[in-house]
């Protein structure tokens, strides 16, 4: 009997700890589970908060594509366009650093070859920042101070015309006795008009108001000065971008002025000319700090700047919407440590998205783009950003073509300045 008794007992023992070795296989099973999901769910959002873009894009057919232009001690590109398949870049570049900057054009093919490259420059320091399709090949817009190029003051607006493979046809200089810089160009109607800033009265220079001055000037096909008109006051007053809405005929002028503060204290003020020349509006933008607009952007008929200001003790970059008629719909600011240098608009009846690109100040200034969304029936924007790591860098620059937001402007390795243009898919921002 007590061996028949031990027996039940130990059955019923192996029955329990069978039991147990059951519970706790099922409990592991669910734990690996429980993680795994956890795991999944996670890895869906990591995305949205990326610093970095991968090389592919989720959509395997079209991917990420880099051009790193690293021939000299210097490069730094400020502006792209499509031609076709090729991407035709503007800039600087200084071959040395015993050297002078000298403009800058080079065409790249779709495999990010260069097919030609045409510099520019003599004695003096020469800048290049806008480019445009011709008939003949490219209208290319900078800076020169050479008076061999016959610079009237310190530094003249250069327009360059440059053939389809990269030959000089012809330039001309404006300017007036000083300082006259011009950054950005458009095709309008009959004709072109350019942007920058000058500083006193006299050539091409019709009219100043202070120190520096807003100044927006309009050429023909041929060069001829059609008309030139300046904005501000005693103070500094500098345009940065432009943007023209031709179904209006609205030319859109960007900038910052602390004309009309106490001195200490920037605004950014936008003005809206018809082709001939005449002031159809002006509205400025103002917050609690200092605010610089740098890049303008007109889609269905709204005006969108961008730009960096001082909110708090901290610089931002802020996105503002206004209408036809200059009315301030939003300015909204986010992301410390950061300045736009540039923006493109793809407005849905929805919302509007905003890309843009400039830098991060993360210790050092990195590469920076992404996105602002916002809609009237959100309170804040959502903003997807990017950064490219890099010594020290920043972007200039954003287009949107083909399926692709190609950014442009310049990184550093080993203290050398490196031309930089990345094609990122539409679809993986």
């Amino acid at each position: 009997m007590k061996f028949e008794s031990k027996k039940v007992s130990a059955i019923k023992k192996r029955k329990k700890n069978t039991l147990k070795k059951i519970f706790f296989s099922l409990f592991f099973v669910v734990l690996i589970f429980g993680i795994l999901f956890a795991i999944y769910n996670l890895a869906k959002f990591v995305p949205l908060f990326a610093n970095s873009t991968p090389e592919k894009s989720k959509d395997k057919k079209v991917e990420s594509k880099v051009i790193s232009y690293n021939d000299s001690y210097e490069v730094r590109f400020h502006k792209v366009i499509k031609d076709g398949k090729n991407i035709i870049a503007i800039g600087t570049v200084m071959k040395d650093p015993s050297l002078k900057y000298q403009l800058l054009v080079v065409s790249f093919d779709e495999n990010g070859n260069v097919k030609w490259k045409t510099e520019f420059g003599k004695e003096g320091d020469e800048w290049g920042y806008d480019i445009l399709k011709s008939n003949n090949g490219y209208i290319a817009l900078g800076v020169v101070s050479s008076k061999s190029l016959n610079v009237n003051g310190r530094y003249d607006a250069l327009v360059l015309n440059i053939s389809n493979s990269g030959d000089v046809i012809s330039y001309k200089v404006y300017g007036g006795p000083d300082w006259d810089r011009a950054y950005k160009l458009l095709k309008v109607k009959d004709g072109y008009v350019f942007a920058g800033d000058n500083f006193m009265k006299g050539g091409d220079i019709l009219e100043n108001f202070g120190e520096h001055d807003y100044w927006i000037a309009k050429i023909d096909s041929k060069g001829t000065l059609l008309w030139s008109k300046s904005f501000g006051g005693i103070r500094w007053d500098r345009a940065y971008s432009t943007d023209y809405d031709a179904e209006t005929d609205t030319i859109i002028v960007v900038g910052s002025s602390n004309s009309f503060t106490d001195g200490t204290r920037y605004e950014g003020y936008v003005l809206a000319y018809d082709s001939n020349g005449t002031l159809k509006w002006k509205t400025f933008l103002s917050n609690l700090g200092t605010i610089w607009p740098t890049s303008a952007s007109i889609a269905n008929s709204k005006i969108y700047v961008g730009g960096y200001a001082y909110e708090n003790g901290s610089e931002k970059s802020f996105i503002a919407m206004l209408n036809s008629s200059g009315k301030v719909e939003y300015i909204k600011t986010f992301a410390d440590k950061t300045r736009i240098n540039a923006i493109k608009v793809k407005k849905t009846e929805k919302q509007d998205i905003v890309y843009f690109a400039g830098y991060k100040d993360n210790g050092t200034k990195q590469p920076w783009y992404g996105q602002f969304i916002f809609s009237s029936e959100m309170t804040e924007p959502v903003l997807v950003e990017y950064s490219i790591d890099s010594e020290y860098g920043m972007l200039f620059d954003i287009l949107i073509e083909d399926g692709y937001v190609i950014t442009s402007g310049s990184t550093m390795e080993k203290g050398k300045a490196i031309g930089l243009i990345k094609a990122v898919p539409e679809k993986g921002l």
